[in-house]
């Protein structure tokens, strides 16, 4: 971990350094929609837009290479270009969807639902439609998740399909959408049992607030003309998929699951294209290498990275997440970290797995405050198995942490430590910093200024303790209670 920001970008990324080349109207279109969002409130704001026609279309000019975002009415649309070939591209307000999760219109790394900020923290549950569903959605919730990742179409995701060292799970049936069988498949025909699941989990997540993330593509021998080939039979599927969930608010789409190869990745772009002409209301991404590879693609909403695994994985992903988070504006999600292993399951010889639950707690809040969101990976979530996985007894504290501040509003802020190691983000009246092995560190705090009042957070339990004022100017130097990780929570004092 660093206490700076590194100085290089990576190719096709430039800084978020944009000069206004919008034509009047449409500025004052867009401070007419933003002077009506409520963010004064210590409160998490519900996002209200102006009252606007459902066909009313915005066309804009696009000037830049990296992602921006326009705040529609009723739903936030990314617009990206090149200054040196702009693009027009036509943006159409839907109303209808204004509840869907989607991306915050001011703050667009971060996530909005239901009109709120919301903060993401993600679990993996691939075979949820086939397994015992809804004793795994309950778990889940009591432990603090907000979103599942499930995938639609992987039949191997079952002992019976699987490899047998991962022991998958037996009590799930095919992961298969269509008719037939995967040894004997019919595409002609879709599993409606199968999609009607699917309405029963989708119906159970959205009552407790929880959002699905749907992966159409992972793989496998079994499709016609092979997994690459963006042929009728995978439209079809594609087209079924959007227009069955079309007014479903509570979900996004994963294109596909580390598809990583030049052959793979052409793929994953004819499915965004035609996700783009038939569904823009949905988020959508892929698992399919660098940023930059979809970084002109109106489609591609968010990213999802699977970080390095192997020694030091939990505190190396800081590096991976900062600098993207810093110079792309859109959403980065740790969608598959190293894998949680429990005392009792089963897999055999598959080195992704870290049994140490402080190593996931560390993995949870370096991801946070590097910029980015979280998901927690492990075995039983591949085989969505109910049970413990060490690590996911602290995704309720990071919650408690959070909600209650203006996370949305957060920064990374590496620049604030001046001494000691710390992971710091801050906006114009808070700051947290993450003390991943207790210590002192030093921080500048000239940003904030003022009175301040000043807590620790014991990420373990969950627990604060005794506040305490700070005289917000320079650098000030913090103590944790001891050499454990620690967070610091510093916020200005309110003048009545």
């Amino acid at each position: 971990m660093h206490a700076a920001a590194r100085s290089h970008l990576p190719r096709g990324i430039e800084p978020p350094i944009v000069k206004n080349k919008f034509p009047p109207f449409l500025v004052l279109l867009g401070m007419s929609w933003f002077v009506s969002l409520d963010l004064a409130a210590q409160a998490a704001p519900t996002l209200t837009a102006a009252p606007a026609q459902a066909e009313e279309i915005s066309t804009l000019a696009i000037p830049a290479r990296y992602p921006h975002y326009f705040a529609h009415p009723g739903q936030p649309v990314m617009l990206m270009g090149s200054p040196a070939t702009p693009r027009r591209v036509q943006a159409k307000a839907l109303a209808a969807h204004e509840d869907t999760f989607g991306i915050h219109p001011l703050f667009p790394r971060h996530f909005i639902f239901r009109r709120q900020p919301f903060f993401f923290v993600g679990k993996s549950a691939f075979p949820l439609i086939d397994a015992d569903w809804r004793g795994f959605v309950d778990e889940a919730e009591r432990d603090g998740f907000t979103v599942l990742r499930v995938w639609l179409c992987c039949p191997s995701l079952t002992r019976k399909h699987g490899k047998d060292h991962f022991h998958r799970n037996q009590a799930a049936g095919d992961v298969w959408p269509f008719g037939g069988t995967p040894a004997k498949p019919d595409f002609t025909r879709f599993n409606l049992d199968y999609f009607r699941r699917l309405d029963a989990i989708l119906d159970y997540m959205e009552s407790k607030g929880m959002v699905a993330e749907l992966t159409l593509f992972t793989g496998g021998d079994f499709w016609p003309g092979g997994p690459l080939a963006w042929d009728e039979v995978k439209q079809h599927y594609v087209r079924f998929v959007l227009d069955r969930y079309r007014h479903r608010p509570n979900l996004y789409y994963e294109i596909a699951n580390e598809y990583y190869s030049p052959e793979q990745q052409a793929f994953v772009e004819k499915v965004g294209n035609f996700i783009w002409a038939h569904d823009r209301a949905h988020l959508v991404t892929a698992s399919a290498g660098e940023l930059v590879r979809f970084a002109d693609k109106p489609w591609y909403r968010l990213h999802n990275f699977h970080p390095s695994r192997g020694r030091n994985w939990w505190t190396r992903v800081y590096d991976e997440v900062l600098l993207p988070a810093r110079h792309a504006r859109l959403p980065l999600v740790n969608d598959e970290p190293m894998g949680s292993r429990a005392a009792d399951d089963k897999e055999e010889g598959y080195p992704g797995r870290d049994a140490d639950a402080a190593h996931h707690r560390l993995n949870f809040w370096v991801t946070v405050l590097g910029g980015g969101h979280v998901t927690f990976h492990s075995y039983k979530g591949i085989n969505a198995l109910p049970g413990y996985s060490p690590g996911q007894e602290f995704v309720k504290p990071l919650r408690q942490f959070f909600e209650p501040v203006r996370f949305w509003e957060l920064q990374p802020a590496p620049e604030r430590v001046q001494g000691g190691t710390a992971c710091v983000a801050s906006s114009s009246s808070e700051l947290v910093a993450y003390l991943p092995a207790g210590g002192s560190t030093a921080l500048d705090l000239r940003q904030l200024g003022g009175p301040l009042t000043a807590r620790w957070f014991d990420p373990r339990e969950g627990k604060y303790g005794d506040e305490w004022k700070v005289q917000g100017a320079g650098n000030c130097e913090f103590r944790a209670p001891d050499t454990s990780d620690w967070v610091l929570l510093l916020k200005q004092t309110r003048v009545p």
